[in-house]
C-alpha cells in the first residue's frame, strides 16, 4: 500500500454511503477535498481521512456522557478512493517508488521507500 499515516491524501471520487463534515454524503461536490491520513488499515485495504466519512452515533445519557445525542466519528474510506497530494503540483499524482538501501551495521538488508510525484518527480508525502 502507498499511503501512510500523517500523508495529505485526496479524495478521487465520489463515496456513495458516506458523509463530510457539512453531514451531506460525499458525492461530486466533495470530490478533489484534501485531508490528512489519521490511520491505515492495511488488512482491510482502507484509510482514515480527516475530514471525510463521518459517522454518527446516537447516545444515551450517562454519568460518563450526560447529554447524550449524537457523537461523530471518521469511518474508514478504501484505499481506491484516495491519491497522495503534491505540494508542487498542487493536485492528487501517481507515485513512484524507489527503494533505496540503508547503511544497516547489523548486515540486514533493509530499504528506505521513497515516493516520487510521476508528474514532476518531487519527493511527495511524509519522510522519515
Amino acid at each position: 500500500m502507498h499511503i501512510r499515516r500523517n500523508d495529505v491524501v485526496v479524495i478521487r471520487k465520489a463515496i456513495t454511503g458516506c458523509k463530510d463534515t457539512s453531514r451531506r454524503p460525499v458525492g461530486q461536490e466533495s470530490k478533489g477535498s484534501r485531508g490528512r491520513v489519521l490511520k491505515v488499515l492495511t488488512d482491510k485495504n482502507q484509510v482514515i481521512v480527516e475530514g471525510v466519512n463521518y459517522k454518527y452515533r446516537h447516545v444515551r445519557p450517562s454519568q460518563k456522557n450526560p447529554q447524550g445525542g449524537r457523537m461523530t466519528r471518521e469511518a474508514p474510506v478504501h484505499v481506491s478512493n484516495v491519491m497522495l497530494f503534491c505540494d508542487k503540483c498542487q493536485k492528487g499524482v501517481n507515485v513512484r517508488i524507489e527503494r533505496v538501501p540503508k547503511d544497516a551495521a547489523s548486515g540486514a538488508t533493509t530499504h528506505n521507500v521513497l515516493r516520487y510525484c510521476k508528474v514532476c518527480g518531487e519527493l511527495v508525502g511524509v519522510q522519515d
